[in-house]
């Protein structure tokens, strides 16, 4: 309150002083209510656009939440969809996967029996080839033995000039006389000329005798052909030629004898003979002799 303190202070001043502090008190009070009023007005009016604006952001993110699940609905049920197509052709190739084992599980039997068939078979021919083998050996070695058998008497005479009207028999004869052996023509059963190994010589002489001990006497004086200087100018022949008696081997025996010899000179040995057929191997004549049957005996020499 404001007090003129010029002015004499009595009750009727007091009074109107009094008066006028409480009538501005009044319009002071007045204003302060209608400007809280304003503000509240103002406030409220404030609040409730802010309301209004909340409630249609809300609005707008419910009405984007719907869209999204409407979205993510169609999406599930398409997916669902696709799924399902799937699982169809899931049980379509699991249905196919089981034919194809099946059928894999039957091929996979015929193989089996195939393959045991097979086997069957190849025990089957190699029992055969081991058969026929045992045969064809066992053949081969009759076949031998025959052909030993028949040669058994027989010696092969090489280097003879083949003459005209040359007969043969005296020509061994006179060859057995010229090795002081006594042979007379009745001891020859057969004589012959065949085809010799090397073309560029005459054909050889194979004689065949009636007794094995006749062969024996002439086989055993073939080493007196250097001692006593006999070759084909002894039988009048006058191309001179060192003659050569040998015993009448099969092919397997002869292959067997060549070898041999070949093996003879590459160990530097001094003798490669046959008798009765067998192969015969020495070193010297101060060495024992080496009996040869077959190609191993060679390799272990």
């Amino acid at each position: 309150m404001i007090v003129d303190r010029e002015l004499p202070l009595n009750r009727v001043s007091f009074n109107t002083l009094l008066s006028k502090w409480m009538a501005q008190c009044v319009m002071s009070r007045r204003y302060r209510n209608k400007s809280a009023s304003e503000d509240v007005i103002s406030k409220s009016s404030s609040t409730d656009n802010g309301a209004a604006d909340e409630e249609s952001r809300f609005q707008q993110i419910l009405n984007k939440l719907e869209e999204n699940k409407q979205s993510s609905d169609n999406q599930f049920r398409h997916l669902m969809a696709e799924i399902q197509k799937v699982s169809l052709r899931m049980d379509t190739l699991e249905k196919e996967q089981n034919q194809i084992v099946n059928a894999l599980d039957f091929v996979s039997k015929d193989v089996e029996d195939v393959q045991n068939k097979i086997k069957e078979l190849e025990t089957a021919v190699e029992t055969l080839q081991k058969s026929n083998a045992t045969s064809i050996q066992n053949t081969e070695t009759a076949m031998e033995s025959l052909e030993n058998e028949k040669n058994k008497k027989a010696l092969i005479v090489a280097n003879i000039p083949i003459s005209h009207n040359e007969n043969l028999p005296k020509i061994i004869v006179t060859l057995a006389s010229r090795l002081n052996c006594n042979i007379k023509e009745s001891d020859i059963d057969a004589v012959f000329r065949i085809k010799s190994i090397k073309p560029a010589n005459p054909p050889l002489i194979m004689v065949k005798f009636h007794q094995l001990a006749v062969r024996d006497r002439l086989y055993d004086a073939r080493k007196l052909f250097i001692k006593n200087a006999v070759d084909t100018t002894s039988l009048q022949f006058t191309q001179k030629q060192r003659i050569y008696i040998n015993e009448a081997l099969s092919k397997a025996q002869q292959r067997l004898f060549q070898k041999t010899r070949q093996k003879k000179s590459e160990l530097g040995w001094k003798y490669a003979w046959t008798f009765h057929g067998q192969v015969f191997l020495r070193q010297s004549k101060t060495h024992d002799s080496v009996k040869i049957t077959s190609d191993r005996d060679l390799l272990d020499l």
